[in-house]
């Protein structure tokens, strides 16, 4: 089964396509060829590319495009790695986004001040900007306006209005937001955009590793409510991260990105044949980007790895089967 969830056509995005897409993080060095033939390898047919800016307080302060970021996050080193992508004739989702001092959550970000405010909204203003301006000189695909701002956006509903507005004086291609799990229905400027964007980690079992039934069950209400939304919005859903780690109990805080040194391919694996199962080929998904994907396929990942990347683990062929499925 097919999804077909676009109502009009637009440059770079086909109607009734599905997204099958990777999160790329921003490397050290130069991404090359061999780092997409792995993408490949796997049917990726969208490639989420995302170049962080750093927070340092919430004093308003935001840095982003110097030199002491990776290559990957620079503008020269993201305007690069498009250039492969579409080289290679996959599409692009550029998702510039924010790391808080020591990975503190930016759905709480706050400020103590309007004039904090103020100047935090001036410095990503011109962060998102300057990248929309990249993505439409460069025909990206897709851009994503943020990722995980539940309380700014609370706050501040008018200056993303505002923003909004001004990306599309800039930019001609398709808009999303990267909403939380549990943040989505109350994100309040859907209707400027053309994608609801989720990132995917719905808590599911409390069990070290459920199976498949407990896990597919476990989606229904979530998969009801997000049909619902979809419907009362007319908006097509897109999983802007999805994504399990290879560890016991990954489903039941699949955000959670605490070290571990337990193992568990097989949770991770069900966790991902049971979000496939349950919302895939729903006529309102449009598809999502696996969280997470690095440049130097070779040494990332394995079976000792705890972390997110399926690279080298058995998911990787769980995603594979499930891409050559969709297009």
């Amino acid at each position: 089964m097919q999804a077909c969830y676009f109502s009009s056509s637009k440059e770079g995005i086909t109607v009734g396509e599905q997204i099958n897409g990777v999160s790329f993080v921003a490397s050290r060095d130069s991404v090359a060829q061999p780092d997409i033939d792995q993408l490949l390898e796997i049917n990726t047919t969208w490639v989420s590319i995302m170049p962080y800016a750093f927070a340092p307080n919430h004093k308003g302060d935001l840095y982003y495009n110097n030199q002491r970021q990776w290559w990957g996050e620079s503008q020269a080193g993201v305007a690069h790695t498009i250039s492969l992508i579409h080289a290679n004739g996959l599409k692009v989702m550029l998702k510039p986004q924010v790391w808080m001092r020591n990975g503190a959550y930016t759905g709480k970000f706050t400020t103590s001040s309007e004039s904090e405010w103020e100047l935090f909204e001036a410095n990503y203003r011109n962060y998102i900007l300057e990248f929309a301006n990249l993505a439409d000189s460069m025909k990206v695909e897709l851009f994503c306006i943020g990722t995980e701002w539940e309380a700014f956006i609370q706050q501040r509903p008018a200056y993303w209005s505002g923003l909004i507005k001004e990306i599309r004086t800039i930019y001609k291609g398709r808009l999303t937001y990267a909403a939380n799990w549990d943040e989505f229905t109350g994100t309040p400027f859907w209707d400027q955009l053309d994608f609801i964007g989720i990132d995917a980690y719905f808590p599911l079992s409390d069990l070290e590793e459920p199976e498949m039934v407990e896990l597919v069950k476990a989606w229904s209400p979530h998969i009801k409510r997000i049909e619902k939304f979809s419907t009362v919005l007319n908006k097509p859903v897109l999983f802007t991260e999805y994504g399990y780690r290879s560890i016991p109990y990954t489903a039941k805080e699949p955000w959670n990105a605490s070290k571990s040194e337990a193992i568990s391919l097989q949770a991770q694996a069900t966790a991902y044949e049971a979000l496939y199962a349950s919302a895939w080929n729903k006529p309102w998904m449009a598809g999502g980007f696996v969280w997470k994907w690095y440049h130097h396929h070779y040494k990332s990942g394995g079976e000792s790895d705890s972390g997110f990347t399926p690279q080298n683990k058995p998911v990787e062929g769980v995603i594979r089967d499930q891409y050559f499925k969709n297009n």
